[in-house]
């Protein structure tokens, strides 16, 4: 399934600036990576292959889905890992663990795709700004992990991302009751708060982060 996630802008290597960026991913399991294309579409009718790239890093899995902003392509993966802890007596134990990375795809020149290197984050990108400076991340508020889901707390986090690193900025706690919808659209955040029985009354609410 190709899905059209935007348009690059214009540049010396790209005057037309109608290139469209679409992104293949296979089910979220899958550890097979993701496939971007670009195609050039100043003339719908026939649509010209530019460029493919096969993005895949080593254990990467549950893709997130994509989002676009001044010519590059931003979304997250997951990656478990085994983690060494001391367990009783001084016995060296080994914990699993998931870590969520950002990756970006550069597409100034769509013939050209660059990588930038991936970075770790504190939850799935869910949201971007314009600009691709503010991401906006879907996570757990604790590092304790327990097994009964119910109970797990989750927030969403807004991060400044300058290329290099993700610096979180502030944090929104989600209701604890089920369903609790999220949508970010264009800076602004939506978050449906589900009623804590029957006999209450559902509740739609809009943030949104000053300057």
């Amino acid at each position: 399934l190709l899905t059209a996630i935007g348009t690059t802008p214009t540049t010396a290597a790209n005057p037309a600036a109608t290139d469209l960026i679409g992104l293949w991913r296979g089910p979220w399991w899958s550890p097979g990576g993701v496939r971007l294309v670009a195609f050039k579409t100043k003339d719908p009718a026939s649509p010209e292959l530019v460029s493919q790239h096969l993005y895949a890093p080593s254990s990467a899995w549950g893709f997130s889905a994509p989002f676009v902003a001044q010519g590059r392509v931003y979304f997250s993966h997951e990656q478990s890992e085994d983690v060494p802890v001391y367990g009783k007596y001084g016995k060296i134990d080994s914990e699993w663990r998931v870590r969520e990375f950002l990756d970006v795809i550069d597409f100034a020149d769509p013939a050209l795709p660059t990588e930038r290197p991936a970075i770790g984050i504190p939850g799935q990108l869910v949201g971007l700004s314009p600009d691709g400076a503010l991401l906006y991340l879907l996570g757990s508020s604790g590092l304790a992990y327990s097994a009964d889901w119910s109970n797990q707390k989750e927030a969403l986090f807004a991060c400044t991302y300058d290329g290099v690193g993700a610096y979180q900025v502030t944090s929104l706690a989600l209701p604890k009751t089920w369903p609790r919808p999220v949508r970010v659209d264009n800076g602004n955040v939506y978050l449906g708060r589900a009623a804590a029985d029957e006999k209450g009354t559902h509740s739609i609410e809009s943030w949104s982060l000053s300057d």
